[in-house]
């Protein structure tokens, strides 16, 4: 579990730094893990809202911002939980 402490560097695509650090916090709150800090760097928020798909349907886009995880929600990412395999 010590990668999750270890800052990945930035892709330069800053939905997708919003997306990995928002997963990071997800995956360590649920594993009873300590979010690293890295998570909250002001650089891993969007700044515009992303949906992980762009299909032009609203009913989506509600849905994953309802129901999307909060951790991925809180950086601005909007992602469906079903698009996320249980393991």
């Amino acid at each position: 579990m010590e990668l999750l402490y270890e800052r990945p560097p930035l892709t330069g695509a800053r939905h997708i730094d919003a997306m990995l650090a928002g997963l990071t916090e997800h995956l360590a709150f649920h594993a009873g893990f300590q979010v690293p800090a890295w998570t909250r760097e002001p650089e891993r928020y969007t700044e515009v809202p992303w949906f992980g798909f762009q299909l032009g349907y609203d009913m989506f886009h509600v849905h994953a911002m309802v129901r999307g995880p909060i951790s991925l929600r809180n950086h601005g990412v909007f992602i469906d939980p079903a698009s996320f395999i249980n393991v």
